[in-house]
């Protein structure tokens, strides 16, 4: 009687490097799948708290998906303050309002515009800490960092730059508020995000792996 035991390493070499394979795409796919759940849930967090949408959010956010071999999903925000123009503005006698978070703020002196270029935006006289305006008087008034020139046009559009050369009209600038980042950086909207990755982990990563495997 002979027995003889044969052993198939390299079929075994295989199925395992078959199941790394599977669960590294499980992984990577997983990881943007919540990535973008969690992407939606905190857009809508930011248009609930601040009344920003989620188009106009998205300009200043940059989405880096997780690739085989770097299993890291990351959402950017840069940008310094987001233009008041977002924020519902009216036109009013006495300037402008806008509505940022659920309450309608006046900005004094304030008033819409649309530049050459098409832009529309909020613009007053004056600069945010009076910068460029030292020639100029100003007014006393401030929405913010924002400081209001005082006097009219007649009264104070004629100056010289620092060339000599003559200038009219008085300093317009655009007004901002709160930078991009700071939305998402909310407190509140950082723990629906969070939620939403702990709600969906375990359910997305069986779902993903069932996929990768069945491929193999």
């Amino acid at each position: 009687m002979r027995l003889s035991v044969q052993v198939d390493t390299l079929g075994a070499e295989r199925r395992l490097d078959d199941a790394t394979a599977a669960i590294l795409l499980a992984s990577t796919r997983t990881a943007n799948r919540l990535l973008e759940r969690a992407q939606t849930a905190g857009f809508r967090e930011v248009d609930r708290i601040y009344g920003i949408g989620p188009r106009a959010y998205e300009k200043y956010v940059t989405v880096s998906l997780a690739r085989d071999g770097e299993l890291e999903a990351r959402i950017t925000v840069r940008g310094s303050g987001l233009p008041m123009y977002h924020f519902q503005p009216r036109q009013t006698k006495r300037g402008v309002t806008v509505r940022i978070k659920g309450k309608r703020v006046l900005i004094p002196h304030a008033f819409l515009g649309r530049m050459r270029s098409g832009h529309v935006g909020v613009f007053a006289r004056g600069a945010y800490g009076g910068k460029g305006t030292k020639a100029l008087k100003l007014s006393g008034e401030s929405f913010g960092r924002f400081q209001f020139i005082k006097g009219s046009r007649k009264a104070q559009g004629r100056r010289r730059d620092g060339r000599g050369v003559r200038r009219t009209g008085l300093p317009v600038n655009e007004l901002y508020t709160f930078a991009a980042p700071d939305a998402l950086a909310n407190d509140q909207v950082q723990d629906v995000m969070h939620e939403t990755i702990l709600d969906n982990i375990d359910k997305e990563m069986r779902s993903q792996l069932n996929f990768a495997l069945r491929g193999r």
